[in-house]
């Protein structure tokens, strides 16, 4: 008797064992925040659920295969017709196919289940977060880099407006003495002005542009301001050096011939303009002394 009640303790230890095994949850997976794994996480939910679905289908006909082969075992062994005990066999071997076939797709689906659990997963959507959250901090970084980066571009746009304002006045007032310079310093300016008027559209590739050919246009006019001068300094020396010479032939001819040149309404008068006249004067006070 006592051993009798033993066996049935052991035996009803072991259903409390089993049901409390089968009430016990898996670890389920959390859901993240970030936009790409809660894509991913939603992904492998319906996976999941498929294939939870495809499983009961699964023991469904793998009940229903067993109960016919049971059906047909029994058919078999009752009848005395051959023919119709032939035909029980062929389903028994049909039902066995089928039952196999669904036990399976059932350990498939169990394998995918595995791969799919929370312990495989949960690791993947957090590394997949940790990217996104990584990528939203650079980008955020790249943002206030752009920020100053567009603040100083238009501090250096706002120097683009004064010296193209400053250069076309320049070349206008150089254009009067000459036209070649103050042409190009006018050109320069009204391309740092134009450059800085377009900025508030395309404001950094036109700061870039703009800069560069603000350099070209500067260093440009640098060197022809350099290049006219030397050739000014020149053409002086050359004028004292011809100035002196006629000195030099005055001296030389006789004096009725240098009253007709050099006199009062003679031709150098009558050559020579104002402002010439008045340079050799300039260079003439200056070889007396």
């Amino acid at each position: 008797m006592n051993s009798v009640m033993t066996r049935i303790a052991a035996i009803l230890s072991m259903g409390v064992m089993m049901i409390g095994a089968k009430c016990t949850s898996t670890p389920s997976i959390i859901k993240p925040e970030t936009p790409v794994a809660t894509v991913v996480y939603d992904d492998v939910k319906k996976v999941t659920e498929s294939n939870e679905v495809v499983k009961a289908n699964a023991e469904e006909i793998q009940q229903s295969a067993t109960a016919i082969t049971q059906s047909a075992i029994a058919i078999k062994d009752k009848t005395e017709d051959p023919v119709v005990a032939e035909e029980a066999s062929k389903i028994v071997i049909e039902s066995n196919k089928v039952e196999n076939a669904s036990i399976s797709i059932q350990k498939e689906v169990d394998i995918v289940q595995k791969d799919l659990s929370a312990e495989n997963i949960q690791p993947l959507l957090e590394q997949i977060e940790q990217l996104e959250n990584t990528n939203s901090d650079w980008k955020k970084k790249y943002d206030d880099l752009v920020a100053a980066s567009t603040a100083e571009i238009q501090k250096i746009v706002r120097i683009f407006w004064v010296v193209g304002f400053a250069m076309i006045v320049a070349g206008m007032i150089v254009a009067y003495f000459h036209k070649v310079i103050g042409g190009i310093i006018l050109c320069a300016g009204f391309v740092s002005v134009g450059l800085a008027a377009a900025n508030q559209y395309y404001y950094q590739e036109i700061a870039t542009v703009g800069l560069v050919v603000f350099i070209i246009g500067f260093l440009a006019s640098a060197i022809s301001v350099g290049y006219f001068i030397f050739r000014n300094k020149k053409t002086e020396e050359a004028v004292a050096d011809n100035v002196k010479l006629l000195e030099d032939i005055k001296t030389e001819i006789p004096e009725e011939a240098k009253v007709k040149i050099f006199g009062d309404g003679g031709l150098a008068t009558k050559v020579q303009k104002q402002s010439t006249q008045r340079l050799v004067k300039e260079i003439r006070s200056k070889l007396v002394k």
